[in-house]
């Protein structure tokens, strides 16, 4: 009675008559059992995209928001030179920020400057400078020592009478200054610049070129060396101010004027 029961039971809720009361639901061939490892050729089957098509960085994009189709950019990466200071892509600044364009044309530097008069001689009434040198030397080497000194010296020119009062009173001995006939007999030139200003012998056979300033000693130049001789070709300015053709050979202090 109670085994028919039970059997009704059974039948009215569908219940089996097998011992277990469910059979194990086979698997899905197509679905792995949690934590089953996959075969080789399985991991390296391709996930299945989204429907219609298009990849996740075009789903999603780069801000994330569903639709917005851009391309996914690589990252700038900060670059940190040798100094450890970040590059200029990294830091946003210009390569060349802060440095000033190399000059096209460089300035010229003289490397020795021109030497103030009043340390080396002085100044005349014309603003040329004046430097006495007290070695005795032929004109000819005279002459060389002036214009060795730079552009614009040369044995002084006298060409007014308040030059040649401020000489007298510079250079009181026998001094060389940069007057010869050598170029031309007769003829008495500056031979800084090459300009005549006496011509012939002594006054009245001679006379000054043009009206020039000349301040020539009694009876000079007379063209006499040591009792004789026709070498007299350069000029001298005596103490007290006057000047005497003498032979360029002999030896004299002088006088150099520069810029």
């Amino acid at each position: 009675m109670l085994a028919s029961g039970l059997g009704g039971c059974a039948d009215l809720l569908d219940i089996p008559s097998h011992p277990r009361l469910t059979e194990a639901v086979p698997a899905d061939p197509g679905q792995a059992e949690p934590g089953a490892a996959r075969s080789p050729d399985e991991a390296r089957e391709p996930t299945a995209e989204p429907e219609g098509g298009g990849s996740l960085g075009a789903e999603l994009g780069v801000d994330g928001r569903v639709g917005k189709e851009e391309s996914v950019l690589p990252p700038v990466l900060n670059t940190v030179g040798a100094s450890g200071s970040e590059s200029g892509a990294a830091s946003g600044e210009r390569p060349d920020a802060g440095v000033a364009p190399p000059d096209a044309t460089p300035v010229a530097v003289d490397p020795s400057p021109a030497i103030p008069c009043a340390d080396v001689g002085s100044v005349g009434p014309n603003d040329s400078c004046y430097v006495p040198v007290s070695t005795s030397l032929t004109w000819t080497d005279a002459r060389t020592n002036c214009l060795a000194r730079g552009a614009g010296w040369d044995l002084a020119a006298i060409r007014d009478e308040a030059t040649n009062e401020f000489l007298t009173r510079l250079v009181p001995v026998e001094t060389w200054i940069g007057a010869s006939d050598a170029e031309r007999e007769g003829i008495w030139t500056w031979v800084s610049d090459g300009t005549p200003f006496w011509s012939g012998g002594a006054s009245p056979t001679g006379s000054a070129v043009n009206g020039a300033y000349a301040n020539w000693a009694p009876n000079e130049p007379d063209g006499i060396v040591n009792g004789g001789g026709s070498d007299a070709q350069c000029v001298i300015m005596m103490p007290g101010g006057t000047w005497d053709d003498q032979a360029c050979r002999i030896f004299a202090s002088f006088v150099c004027e520069g810029p």
